[in-house]
């Protein structure tokens, strides 16, 4: 059995890795001249290793309040489901 943390943090990761994967967003040809001259879009997003809920998540699975067996589970199965989707 994998480590929960290690499979937690290495979900974390991939959730950060997608973040960073970003498309730039380039408005398409039309007759509206402010939306062709307006700036690309940008979205705000920031990591959720910070988070405060990840963080408590975290420390909590570390001091044994989480059961391991069900964590791991539970990581294994995102990790799978991210890495199985395509990037936007």
């Amino acid at each position: 059995m994998n480590n929960p943390t290690t499979t937690f943090d290495q979900l974390i990761n991939i959730l950060d890795e997608s973040m960073n994967t970003s498309t730039p967003s380039t408005p398409t040809p039309d007759a509206i001249t402010r939306i062709n001259a307006a700036p690309p879009r940008t979205t705000l997003v920031r990591s959720l290793r910070d988070d405060p809920t990840i963080q408590r998540f975290r420390n909590d699975l570390v001091n044994g309040l989480i059961r391991l067996d069900t964590a791991n589970n539970l990581f294994t199965l995102l990790t799978k489901l991210l890495r199985g989707v395509p990037p936007i």
